[in-house]
């Protein structure tokens, strides 16, 4: 007996979703930027307990490994599909920053923030540049606390 179809397009679909969903009830809140290596080792540890599961379920004579592991690899790709394309929609649509002018891919990743910073290591100069373009608010990042968000209003 399968409990659970990893070929399956529902499969794919809970993949996908679950991505979706973990954005929303979790990553969506707070800084993940330095917990990086511990989700990616979750996520390792997970996709290695399902492709054990799914042995342990079928029977190695059922199905091979290999074909378990890539099913699995292929919903984890899924899944992070789904977090990405939700950290997309959310960041350009939704975000309470959403109305400050600024450079397209500084309203997807603090990675533009990042390059700025190690184009000369004069991340001031690169900043006045921006201001010089779009005023006296520049957008030049996505993360921002509900205290610093307050104080901008203030």
């Amino acid at each position: 007996m399968v409990l659970l179809d990893l070929h399956s397009l529902l499969s794919q679909a809970i993949a996908f979703g679950g991505g979706i969903l973990l954005h929303i009830a979790a990553y969506r809140k707070g800084e993940w930027d330095l917990a990086i290596p511990k989700v990616l080792s979750v996520y390792a540890i997970i996709q290695c307990s399902l492709v054990a599961w799914t042995q342990l379920q079928n029977g190695p004579a059922h199905e091979p490994l290999l074909h378990g592991f890539k099913a699995v690899v292929w919903l984890g790709t899924l899944h992070a599909v789904g977090i990405v394309s939700s950290m997309v929609v959310y960041r350009l649509l939704f975000h309470r920053l959403r109305s400050f002018p600024g450079p397209f891919w500084a309203r997807l990743t603090n990675g533009y923030h990042t390059v700025l910073t190690a184009k000369k290591l004069h991340l001031y100069e690169e900043v006045e540049v921006l201001h010089k373009q779009y005023g006296d608010f520049v957008r030049i990042g996505n993360a921002a606390s509900e205290r610093e968000i307050n104080m901008m209003y203030l």
